[in-house]
């Protein structure tokens, strides 16, 4: 049994020797074969390269034509400048067809436009013209003091009987009127807001009224004049002169005033339903007067 264990071995190793050895055999000869079968391989590329420069030499051709192909793609911009050299005479015609168009705008205008109206006379336009008020009508320049005469005028009516009673008996007192001083200094106010009277105060004006063209041209605010001296108490009330007819000051004159403001203010008489005194300096200050005979 010991000697059948170790032969058994030992014809194994020698089956597996002589596969090995018929291996190695074989395979030289698959390297030989696989050897014959790459230069078949190798000869296709060179069949295919000597078959192909005919393809080469045909291709050129298509090159050959490629000039006439360019040299027709340039004949278009040979062309294109005479294209160019006809578009600018278009460019003339267009201010031609713009040069018509203000003409019926002209004609529209004239059209629209108002026929001229037909000039009224001076005497029935009461409304000055917009934008002529300043060169038609300029303020009025004031005239100097003593330009008024010193007696009134011959032709001027003599006061009614209803004026000389009037004035007798004081009617300008009525609705707690001022009634008067004694001297110049004691004519002056307390409070000229609260002793002020109006003539609608004291019940209207029922004295004499200086006649419509005279007053026109001698009073009024651009006719100021100067007093020069002060003015004399008649009847418990200061009086002056001016342009020939006497005026009785009804109303004191204001406390802010200075007491010869006779002699330093121009003053002027305007008519508003009664005759009234105004200083230019104080312009909102009217003092209450009275024509008197």
């Amino acid at each position: 049994m010991p000697h059948l264990r170790t032969r058994i071995p030992l014809s194994l190793i020698l089956l597996l020797g002589t596969a090995a050895a018929a291996r190695a055999q074989s395979a030289p000869s698959e390297d030989r074969s696989s050897q014959k079968e790459r230069p078949a391989h190798a000869s296709a590329p060179r069949e295919a390269h000597e078959k192909a420069p005919p393809q080469h030499q045909s291709a050129p051709q298509p090159h050959a034509d490629a000039p006439q192909q360019h040299q027709s793609a340039h004949q278009p911009r040979a062309n294109a400048p005479q294209q160019h050299q006809s578009a600018p005479p278009q460019h003339p015609r267009a201010p031609q067809q713009d040069a018509p168009a203000p003409q019926p705008r002209t004609r529209i205008m004239k059209r629209h436009a108002p026929a001229p109206a037909a000039a009224a006379p001076p005497a029935a336009s009461t409304k000055p013209q917009p934008g002529r008020q300043q060169a038609a009508a300029p303020a009025p320049a004031a005239k100097p003091a003593g330009h008024a005469p010193r007696s009134r005028p011959a032709d001027a009516p003599a006061p009614t009987p209803q004026v000389r009673q009037w004035q007798q008996g004081k009617s300008w007192q009525h609705g707690n009127g001022w009634r008067g001083s004694q001297d110049w200094h004691s004519s002056r106010a307390h409070d000229w807001k609260s002793e002020h009277r109006d003539w609608s105060q004291r019940g209207g004006y029922g004295g004499y009224q200086i006649p419509v063209t005279y007053y026109q041209s001698y009073y009024g605010p651009t006719n100021y004049f100067r007093m020069e001296s002060q003015p004399v108490i008649y009847m418990g009330y200061p009086r002056f002169m001016y342009g020939g007819y006497s005026f009785l000051i009804v109303d004191p004159y204001p406390e802010y005033w200075v007491e010869n403001w006779y002699d330093t203010e121009d003053v002027y008489i305007v008519w508003d339903n009664g005759y009234y005194l105004y200083n230019r300096s104080n312009p909102n200050v009217s003092l209450s007067v009275s024509v008197m005979f």
